[in-house]
């Protein structure tokens, strides 16, 4: 199941991606998105682990502040 949410993650982030090239780039919009869809995969895959490990350290910080909040009166 796990993998099933992260390839549709990738999906959707080399959909976005890909989108943000071509209007930075209007050029990119003559090449058609499934050459370029490979090109994209792997920095999705990257982005979507960059933003679990800053979501985890986000939350892990959150929880030892409310822990010592709440031992620390």
């Amino acid at each position: 199941m796990l993998s099933a949410i992260a390839d549709r993650l990738d999906r959707r982030l080399a959909k976005i991606i890909l989108a943000s090239a071509r209007r930075r780039w209007p050029l990119l919009t003559l090449i058609p998105a499934r050459w370029l869809g490979p090109l994209a995969s792997p920095l999705a895959a990257r982005l979507r682990r960059s933003l679990a490990r800053g979501a985890l350290t986000t939350s892990a910080t959150i929880v030892v502040v409310i822990v010592l909040v709440a031992v620390l009166p």
